[in-house]
């Protein structure tokens, strides 16, 4: 994928892994931000900016799985962590995580209470469990939402109630709604158009930002995608973007 703003230019490229493969994700970015795939810096002359890889190995012998995550960025290497459900002894969906962090100062060591849930169709919901020492206190709600689809429209919304915490909304908004419209592509895909409001403290009802983005197929495995986005707090910024699966 490719993204040009007024600002500078980025790309970067991507790897999904299938069903049962240790390697799930690779991420390789230049002069784009990590998560938001957003210019990082102000340049036409993309350097790169990190590299990031997911990690699933099936572990038979305890019946659970070993999840990795190695990062590396410009400044080098960044961090690994090594994590996995332990086994469950309580009869609930409360269970405990296990995790080991390697940084380049430091090694960090952790066991703390996780929360499996299913949430009703149509439903979004980040739970967390609120422990502070050896004491369980109870749930926290970090985020909820709703989702569905009205004829070929597709809808999200989606709210974040503890962006200090955990930050699940690009700053600076807290809230999002996510209107995707599906047509028939040229070339037996199909295309869609997505429009992505965001809301904060500034603006009329709060609408701080639009993006707008269409993606067509251009063939079997390949499609490309465009847009522009408008915002209060930057510049107009323009996206274009190509994806192909092998």
């Amino acid at each position: 994928m490719a993204r040009l703003e007024e600002r500078g230019f980025g790309w970067g490229l991507s790897y999904l892994g299938g069903r049962g493969e240790a390697l799930q994700r690779l991420r390789l970015r230049f002069n784009l931000k990590r998560y938001l795939d957003e210019v990082l810096e102000e340049s036409f002359s993309p350097e790169f900016s990190f590299l990031e890889a997911l990690f699933r190995v099936p572990l038979e012998c305890c019946n659970t799985t070993l999840s990795a995550r190695f990062a590396y960025t410009k400044a080098g290497f960044e961090q690994l962590s090594l994590g996995l459900s332990l086994p469950r002894g309580l009869p609930c969906d409360l269970g405990f995580w296990a995790n080991v962090l390697f940084r380049v100062d430091r090694k960090d060591a952790h066991i703390f209470p996780s929360l499996v849930y299913a949430p009703p169709a149509g439903v979004i919901l980040f739970l967390g469990v609120d422990w502070e020492g050896s004491t369980f206190k109870g749930l926290k709600i970090y985020a909820f939402g709703v989702q569905g689809e009205l004829g070929n429209m597709r809808f999200r919304f989606f709210t974040s109630l503890a962006e200090d915490e955990i930050s699940f909304v690009k700053d600076p908004y807290w809230e999002t709604l996510t209107l995707t419209w599906a047509f028939p592509g040229c070339c037996g895909g199909k295309g869609e158009v997505q429009m992505d409001l965001y809301f904060g403290e500034a603006g009329l009802f709060g609408l701080g930002e639009i993006s707008l983005v269409g993606t067509i197929p251009l063939a079997k495995n390949m499609r490309v995608s465009f847009g522009v986005s408008a915002s209060l707090f930057g510049p107009k910024r323009l996206l274009f973007g190509w994806e192909t699966a092998f």
